[in-house]
């Protein structure tokens, strides 16, 4: 389960990035051409936590995206780092597409994104959103498996079985177009925040929640009084595991920090340490499936 983590030093906490900020806030190196990267990191419990939106029991946790960050920033030793937390994803796009050099260390590649953004070989790789239920339900979803993974478009009419969903997130196509289908319903509740739909589903007022593995395990750990594991569903046309990159601007400068840190990837290894940290964040149930993926060579290479 999630422990309290000592915070990196190198990380500096801004709750509102601007530009023009930037160097004077890098953490210099005497041993480089003057060169800053950017760092915009989100505020995504538990792949980022923000200071300016932790909470008493989060205070001194990093996500294991953080700590991916530190130890790759660490490594690329020929640059500066200025580091901000709490950056959006939306806002990170932009500034990656807009500016000379800044760069994300957890994003997904898309044929769009690639258009205006340099990716990295894989860094990480992590379970995608999956279906969330208590022990002993596995019944209630019966008649909504395909070879063992489930069918939203099946489970999304079956007025039976309450489940719920964040408003204005995207799951992956395979549970949008599913929800989509269906529209607003009461039998799936839309609430603001994932938090609150993992409670609902620990006292037994819903059936299911989608969601990652790693992000339900964080949310159960701040409920004192929770029940034991959450059991998991793979979701039908949605990829076994999931693969995170750092991403730059398309630019010289964004492509000489990709090939740095294709180098790091090749010359030290992460992947053995970076997959302890997230099997931190992850409960039996959901680590047993991740290790099981892992073994059958569903992973990075």
């Amino acid at each position: 389960m999630p422990r309290a983590i000592r915070p990196a030093a190198v990380i500096t906490s801004l709750t509102a990035p601007v530009l023009s900020l930037l160097p004077a806030l890098a953490t210099a190196n005497p041993h480089n051409d003057g060169t800053t990267i950017n760092w915009f990191v989100g505020h995504f419990p538990p792949v980022h936590f923000a200071p300016s939106e932790t909470t008493p029991d989060t205070a001194n946790l990093q996500g294991f995206g953080d700590r991916n960050l530190t130890y790759l920033s660490d490594h690329l030793t020929g640059f500066n780092h200025a580091f901000y937390r709490g950056t959006s994803y939306r806002r990170s796009e932009a500034l990656i597409r807009t500016s000379d050099l800044a760069c994300n260390p957890t994003m997904l590649k898309t044929p769009e994104r690639e258009q205006y953004i340099a990716f990295s070989d894989p860094i990480y790789v992590v379970l995608p959103n999956m279906l969330a239920y208590r022990p002993g339900d596995d019944w209630k979803f019966t008649p909504h498996l395909t070879d063992g993974k489930i069918d939203m478009h099946s489970l999304v009419q079956d007025r039976q079985r309450r489940g719920s969903v964040t408003l204005g997130r995207s799951y992956g196509k395979a549970v949008d177009e599913a929800l989509q289908s269906v529209g607003t319903v009461p039998h799936i509740a839309q609430l603001r925040h994932s938090q609150l739909a993992i409670n609902l589903l620990d006292v037994g007022r819903i059936d299911y929640v989608i969601a990652f593995p790693s992000e339900i395990s964080h949310f159960r750990s701040l409920n004192k009084q929770r029940p034991d594991g959450i059991r998991y569903f793979p979701i039908k046309g949605m990829n076994e595991l999931i693969k995170g990159h750092v991403g730059c601007t398309k630019n010289p400068n964004g492509l000489k920090v990709i090939e740095a840190v294709n180098k790091i990837i090749r010359d030290t290894n992460p992947y053995p340490l970076f997959k302890s940290y997230y099997l931190e964040w992850l409960e039996p149930e959901a680590a047993r499936h991740y290790e099981a993926l892992s073994s059958q060579g569903a992973a990075l290479n």
